[in-house]
């Protein structure tokens, strides 16, 4: 189950926008927040009460609506480290960038940056790309 729960880039993408926009986690400030911010304030809540009995599961498994999606790429983050760089470092790789991510970072910081950056996406057939990332594909309610 768990190798089952990958992430596509446009659901990552999706996600983020939402935390831009204030619509899940109201503190959310992508130059501040830790992937552990997220985590505790827009993951947990956004897959609570949606399996393993409604304890929740793995957020992975809530986009996928319990289908599983094989990941091409896993991806190892620090809880302490700002959700805007974990970000950064996926849709670069998308990207087929090996080294910077500077400018996608900056990118990210609106939701037009990120609507530019999903179309680039789009053009090289990156949307649909799945991650294995922690803080989305394992259930952090367990």
């Amino acid at each position: 189950k768990l190798a089952g729960r990958g992430c596509t880039m446009a659901s990552l993408l999706d996600f983020f926008r939402e935390l831009l926009d204030g619509n899940v986690m109201p503190s959310f400030d992508p130059m501040q927040s830790t992937t552990n911010d997220v985590v505790r304030q827009a993951i947990i809540p956004l897959s609570r009460g949606t399996g393993i009995e409604d304890g929740g599961s793995a957020l992975a498994t809530v986009w996928n609506a319990g289908r599983p999606v094989s990941p091409q790429r896993m991806v190892t983050h620090t809880w302490s480290g700002k959700f805007l760089h974990l970000m950064a470092g996926i849709v670069a790789d998308g990207l087929g960038l090996e080294t910077c991510y500077d400018s996608i970072a900056e990118m990210l910081l609106s939701p037009r940056g990120v609507s530019m950056l999903a179309d680039r996406l789009q053009t090289r057939g990156a949307l649909e790309l799945a991650y294995w990332v922690c803080c989305f594909s394992v259930n952090q309610h367990a």
